[in-house]
């Protein structure tokens, strides 16, 4: 617990929570976002490329399972995904991420030499890879 507490202390002390105004590109970006229509094709795509070796997230969604049960579950996830992207709210879990440290380079005992890597949800990412692959062809 007390090695985890330093860690935690050495990650906040390096993580900056400003958030910069609004651009007038994000602006255009925002008003895009109408336009986008997820499909179950592409969401389906997705889940059959997923890598099965990745670890879980914090729901603890394996992606193997996700993968295994492709044919069943892109319909629903489209339509959550579109909801979400319609009322601009993503589910609450979909927020939380494991953050692990991962050590760089250095002396082991020193918090400074390990980088945090945050493992999110594998289904926020899925969302995340087709508006991206969205709003490139849209821009």
């Amino acid at each position: 617990m007390e090695r985890a507490d330093i860690l935690n202390e050495q990650f906040v002390s390096v993580f900056s929570d400003t958030t910069p105004p609004t651009t007038y590109n994000e602006l255009i970006l925002n008003a895009k976002m109408n336009e986008i229509i997820i499909d179950v094709y592409a969401v389906h795509k997705q889940l059959v490329t997923l890598k099965v070796n990745k670890a879980a997230g914090p729901d603890g969604i394996s992606p193997r399972v996700l993968k295994e049960l492709a044919d069943v579950l892109a319909k629903p996830l489209t339509t959550l995904f579109q909801n979400s992207l319609d009322k601009g709210k993503v589910p609450a879990d979909w927020k939380m991420a494991s953050v692990c440290p991962v050590y760089k380079k250095g002396e082991k005992y020193l918090a400074e030499n390990y980088r945090p890597v945050s493992l999110t949800c594998v289904t926020s990412k899925i969302m995340e890879n087709i508006l991206m692959s969205q709003l490139q062809t849209l821009c």
